[in-house]
């Protein structure tokens, strides 16, 4: 059964500490169960790359208010979307394999969908505030197309 994600108190070193912690024993559980993947999770397999997620968690806390409607586009194993639900928003979040392989890091309150392209994202028009992207846009065969169907999907 998935966990609900829970509210963090922002600013708080325990907390952090212990997300950061969470990350990185998740990633390098996966990395030892899937050694061919474990180049995958090198990013938050150490605690400077998880903190890094937990930073950028932290600042948008800090800058959009709670409820905030969030896509996490290219949620990869999905430590942003866990972090981003832990501080109050609502976050959908999409990938190749449509869920995140990292089962520690899954969450009831987070919507997650398969891409069905990499141009097409699976949501109606103008249905979030901020769409969150690290990694993704690189990959698709053309930016300009993506950066269309981001902005179709974005209310502003």
């Amino acid at each position: 059964m998935k966990k609900k994600s829970g509210p963090v108190a922002h600013g708080s070193a325990s907390s952090a500490e212990l997300e950061c912690e969470l990350i990185v024993k998740s990633a390098r559980k996966f990395g030892s169960a899937h050694p061919k993947l474990k180049g995958e999770v090198s990013h938050v397999d150490n605690l400077p790359g998880a903190n890094v997620y937990i930073r950028n968690a932290n600042q948008m806390q800090r800058m959009l208010p709670p409820g905030t409607q969030v896509l996490d586009w290219g949620c990869g194993f999905g430590q942003m979307a866990f972090l981003l639900a832990r501080r109050g928003f609502l976050v959908s979040a999409c990938d190749w394999g449509g869920r995140p392989a990292v089962p520690e890091l899954l969450a009831e309150d987070i919507r997650y969908f398969p891409f069905t392209s990499a141009t097409k994202i699976d949501l109606p028009d103008a249905s979030v505030d901020v769409v969150l992207s690290s990694g993704t846009l690189e990959h698709a065969h053309n930016i300009y197309i993506a950066m269309q169907e981001i902005r179709r999907v974005l209310n502003a």
